[in-house]
């Protein structure tokens, strides 16, 4: 991995915002052996961005100073892992994208609903209370539809600048929900 991010760096042939660029800055890198995905404290210990002689890195899974220093996962012991990422060019982005990835957290929102039994909740955005029609969850939030709409305002544009914009794996997790569920609401 140290070596993609050298040669990434030293080519210069893509910008920050480039296609290329936003593919492996939301990279994913999963174990071979076990298939777990390596949270980001791994990657970055991969990278040395983080290493051992850091005394607290908050917020880092424990494990990742191992990861770093031999490559081994420390669930199964494998050596070898899969880096996955999703590469999306602009021009593919549509509308459609937008209405997938909020028809995903719709459903998302239905099943929080399902698993509390609660009647009303409050808008992790507006602090306004709402009920169970009309909510939206998504990154550990509970979201009423006013501020989901603003959220999706100009959606299209701010996916074709950033395919990530909502999450590393929104766009590809809303692709796949709206292929498995067409016509969802």
């Amino acid at each position: 991995m140290r070596d993609i991010m050298r040669q990434f760096d030293s080519l210069n042939l893509h910008a920050p915002s480039s296609p290329e660029y936003q593919a492996f800055k939301y990279t994913r890198l999963v174990c071979a052996g076990c298939h777990w995905e390596f949270p980001s404290s791994y990657t970055l210990s991969l990278i040395g961005a983080i290493d051992g002689n850091t005394r607290i890195v908050l917020g880092a899974t424990p494990g990742y100073v191992e990861l770093g220093r031999n490559g081994t996962c420390t669930k199964c012991g494998s050596t070898e892992s899969f880096l996955a990422y999703q590469r999306y060019e602009p021009s593919s982005i549509s509308q459609a994208d937008v209405d997938a990835i909020r028809q995903y957290w719709r459903h998302l929102g239905k099943l929080r609903w399902s698993k509390t039994g609660k009647i009303t909740a409050i808008c992790d955005c507006c602090n306004e209370y709402v009920s169970r029609v009309g909510t939206y969850f998504f990154d550990d939030r509970l979201e009423c539809e006013t501020c989901t709409d603003k959220q999706f305002a100009d959606g299209v544009n701010k996916l074709r600048g950033n395919p990530f914009y909502y999450g590393a794996t929104e766009l590809q997790r809303a692709r796949s929900f709206a292929k498995l569920h067409p016509g969802t609401t």
